[in-house]
């Protein structure tokens, strides 16, 4: 599991992430402060704006990128082990 603290993003800022897969299954979970947070969400060839609060999986082998856009809060990673394993 990551938590990231995002502060007053821009829509001009760098990128978090370029895109890149996993071999376990994926969620991203946004919570958002007082103002919202909003990111871009790439899953393969698609890309989604998402507002906080919500929830985001992406399956193991899923190219994937996510990118804040504005407003302040938490972006947490959490990847899910597959059975028997340990990460």
């Amino acid at each position: 599991m990551a938590i990231h603290r995002v502060s007053d993003a821009q829509p001009d800022g760098e990128k978090y992430t370029q895109a890149h897969t996993h071999d376990v299954d994926e969620i991203n979970i946004l919570i958002g402060d007082e103002g919202g947070l909003k990111y871009e969400i790439q899953l393969g060839d698609e890309r989604f704006e998402v507002e906080s609060n919500t929830s985001i999986y992406i399956p193991a082998g899923t190219p994937h990128a996510a990118n804040v856009l504005s407003g302040s809060g938490y972006f947490v990673v959490l990847r899910l082990p597959q059975k028997g394993e340990n990460l």
